[in-house]
């Protein structure tokens, strides 16, 4: 018994009847990247493009100069060297990026797992605009190999939003197998981080763009998904966020990550009901969705005692005149100190104003 390979779409006319061989080639490539020097291989120390190892192993770039390197039999007119990029490209392995030296081709599964600086997140740390989270059903972590093929997914998009690898001369950011910066257009930057058990989005632009973002990073594991034929077996993803409120333990909408401990990490799913209408979003969760927030009516703050304490009684008007935090319910209660049944209360009582 064997295995024949035909991938019909894209090579009409070349049959992998030794499908090794192929694994080899690849095999070959990822192997290159774990070379500390090349001085013990003369036969790639000596014919590969100067700095060639370097970018394939600080930015996961390579040319087809490599690849014609590694194996001189892609000479061969019958699978050649542009027709194993075409397959890699198709099966989002690697994934076409503009270079200052011309074309060249991105493979994130070579690139070093690390921590993100702290300067790295600076660009991120926008007030307006909270992360979002992407989980699988029943908390299952992120399927292997669906984050650097999402990464590819979205590099190879020919529709907007359009996404290109964030630019590294300056150091001021560093691509990893676990954490890849995306230039979405000028002055926009996303990041995307694998979280073993999630995906987590991080946007530095305008909040306007954040659903189209959105449902580009959803294709992208879509269609990585269908690539690896994981579509079936581990279902489609569900948004996500970060919940920082003491209050929820008496509300239970808290659903604990895998690997987390209760006080690190809760996370919210967003539930959907009819209409596309989302409830137990902050203002900064909502922008990535269609959906917007029908402002509360501002009240008389001069109706408001002048002298004394508030208390209670006055709530409702402090929220209805406070309109950018007019949904932060919980939030407010926490800084009024307020205990948790008297904000669900007024919460219950305000929420068709």
């Amino acid at each position: 018994l064997g295995l024949i390979l035909y991938f019909h779409e894209i090579l009409n006319k070349v049959v992998f009847i030794r499908p090794q061989a192929l694994l080899k080639r690849l095999s070959d490539l990822i192997s290159l990247s774990f070379l500390e020097n090349l001085e013990r291989f003369p036969k790639f120390a000596y014919t590969l493009p100067p700095d060639s190892h370097r970018e394939l192993k600080e930015e996961g770039c390579f040319t087809i100069k490599l690849i014609e390197v590694l194996h001189k039999e892609f000479q061969d007119r019958l699978f050649s060297a542009n027709e194993f990029l075409k397959l890699m490209k198709y099966l989002l392995i690697i994934a076409e990026v503009p270079h200052r030296d011309g074309i060249k081709y991105f493979i994130p599964s070579v690139l070093p797992w690390d921590r993100l600086r702290d300067d790295e997140l600076i660009s991120f740390d926008r007030p307006e605009l909270d992360p979002i989270f992407l989980i699988w059903e029943d908390r299952q972590p992120v399927p292997y190999g669906i984050f650097p093929a999402t990464v590819n997914a979205l590099l190879s998009r020919k529709e907007k939003p359009m996404f290109d690898l964030t630019k590294t001369e300056n150091k001021q950011f560093q691509h990893r197998r676990n954490a890849v910066f995306l230039t979405c257009k000028e002055g926009s930057l996303l990041l995307l981080i694998d979280e073993v058990c999630l995906l987590k989005l991080y946007y530095a632009g305008d909040p306007v763009d954040c659903p189209s973002i959105l449902k580009a990073v959803k294709g992208g594991v879509h269609d990585a998904a269908i690539r690896f034929h994981y579509h079936k077996s581990f279902g489609d993803v569900q948004e996500a966020f970060n919940v920082h409120c003491d209050l929820l333990q008496e509300q239970h909408l808290g659903v604990f990550c895998h690997g987390a401990t209760p006080d690190s990490q809760i996370l919210e799913q967003v539930r959907c009901e009819e209409h596309g209408k989302i409830n137990n979003l902050s203002i900064q969760q909502s922008r990535w969705f269609k959906y917007k927030i029908t402002p509360q009516a501002t009240v008389d703050l001069s109706k408001l005692p002048s002298e004394g304490s508030l208390d209670l009684k006055h709530l409702s008007d402090i929220v209805r005149s406070l309109t950018p935090v007019s949904h932060e319910w919980f939030q407010l209660g926490i800084t009024l100190r307020l205990p948790y049944h008297q904000v669900e209360t007024t919460r219950l009582e305000n929420q068709n104003k």
